[in-house]
């Protein structure tokens, strides 16, 4: 019977049932040993089935503390909390937004937890002029990634207005290449008027040099007495210089030693002593040559100075070749004593054809002769004609000149109509250079003359 079983036995009696009291007391005392032998029965058995499920509770942690990695000293209590104790538990400070989803972690504070952090993979992008940063996405990046610029350079030439370079679309400039400009150097001098320097086109001033101001004699000696000479640059002046010279009486010079030989001296300007300072040359004569002679200025000519005359004795045209000029006097024809053409022709060659047939010999006879003319230049020539008892009709004599083939001149007799013809004397013509002069004689007697002759002489001068 079970223990509570029991109980509710005992408390079910009611007191009706109860025997007398003495019976009672005797009945009672039985059922209380009864009963006190029945609980400590049914307590010794539940400590009993406690003990059995304590035992096999301890068994159970037992076998899960070594599932976990320790193993307790042994099956006691005390050894398997031990070995929980000795159980490493879930450490680590990660949280959800530090693993990647949907990933599952443990930390100190709890396990399988799953991770929040998104997966970008590989997120790219370009920057240029007008995108000229990018804010990164939070969350994973898988290292492919990236971001780039398309790059550009561009090369400009300075002027005299602002430029702006800028990339093209979605470019960004790595580099600028700005072209030299070439320079140049300019000099200036004062003048009474403001000047402008500027450059010339497509160039720019390296250096502007601006002569300085002379003051070459701008002494107060040299200035008159009273008169103050200023040299400004237009904001300030440069020199200013106060007179002390003094002005001669009237129709008086002042002394100075240009005035003055050597030897000589003078006082001007309150008494200030000028020496001179004119050389004496004396006389000298100086014959003529090719080359111009002078005689030094700032002397005194104390003796005659003689230039010896030029003679210019056979120079005539007629000595001179045809065509030079001969000119006797300085270069720039002042005082020029002769200036004189020359008419001689300096080269002659000589020409000639001279054909002649006598009694018993009745063949024809001929000659020529001819000569190219160098240059331009006069002929002279000359020929006659002639025969002696003749009269055949067959019978001439001729005498003839050519210039480059064209008969010029001739003197011919022909069927003993002349005996002699012979007006071909001192005759002249005018040639060139490349002109090709010829002369030709020939004649025949026939059969009734004794003799006949022509002759043709010239002579080409050049």
């Amino acid at each position: 019977m079970e223990k509570d079983e029991k109980v509710r036995e005992i408390s079910s009696v009611s007191p009706d049932t109860l025997i007398p009291v003495e019976e009672k007391k005797v009945k009672f005392k039985i059922s209380y040993e009864n009963l006190f032998r029945n609980i400590n029965q049914t307590v010794e058995e539940a400590v009993s089935s406690l003990q059995q499920n304590f035992r096999a509770g301890v068994d159970s942690i037992y076998n899960a503390v070594v599932a976990k990695g320790s193993t307790p000293a042994s099956k006691s209590l005390s050894d398997v909390v031990a070995g929980i104790e000795n159980i490493e538990t879930s450490t680590g400070n990660a949280s959800e937004g530090d693993v990647l989803a949907p990933k599952t972690f443990s930390n100190s504070s709890g396990a399988n937890k799953t991770g929040t952090m998104p997966n970008r993979g590989a997120v790219s992008q370009s920057l240029n002029g007008s995108t000229t940063s990018y804010t990164i996405p939070e969350g994973y990046h898988n290292g492919s990634g990236k971001v780039s610029i398309t790059t550009q350079e561009k090369t400009a030439t300075p002027s005299t207005s602002t430029q702006n370079v800028t990339p093209d679309s979605g470019k960004v400039l790595t580099k600028v290449t700005v072209n030299a400009i070439s320079t140049q150097t300019k000099d200036a001098y004062a003048t009474t008027s403001a000047q402008d320097i500027t450059p010339d086109s497509g160039k720019y001033l390296s250096k502007v040099a601006i002569g300085a101001i002379s003051n070459s004699n701008l002494a107060a000696g040299n200035i008159k007495k009273g008169t103050t000479v200023t040299v400004s640059n237009g904001d300030s002046d440069v020199y200013s210089v106060a007179g002390t010279y003094s002005t001669p009486s009237s129709g008086q010079s002042p002394v100075v030693a240009g005035a003055m030989l050597r030897g000589y001296s003078g006082f001007v300007n309150g008494g200030n002593e000028v020496k001179g300072d004119i050389s004496s040359k004396s006389a000298a004569t100086y014959n003529t040559s090719n080359s111009d002679q002078s005689i030094a200025s700032g002397q005194y000519l104390s003796g005659v100075q003689t230039i010896k005359a030029v003679t210019t004795s056979n120079i005539s045209a007629g000595n001179i070749r045809k065509g030079v000029n001969v000119k006797v006097g300085d270069a720039n024809n002042a005082g020029r004593i002769a200036n004189v053409t020359g008419t001689w022709y300096g080269n002659k060659k000589a020409i000639s054809a001279c054909a002649y047939e006598f009694t018993g010999d009745s063949s024809s006879k001929s000659a020529e002769a001819s000569f190219t003319m160098p240059e331009s230049g006069i002929v002279y020539y000359g020929g006659c004609s002639g025969g002696w008892y003749y009269g055949d009709s067959d019978s001439y004599a001729t005498c003839a000149i050519y210039k480059n083939g064209t008969l010029m001149d001739d003197r011919n007799i022909a069927n003993g109509s002349q005996q002699f013809r012979g007006t071909m004397f001192d005759k002249t013509m005018s040639v060139s250079a490349g002109d090709v002069i010829k002369v030709v004689a020939s004649c025949n007697k026939g059969n009734r003359g004794d003799f006949i002759m022509s002759c043709m002489q010239a002579v080409c001068i050049y």
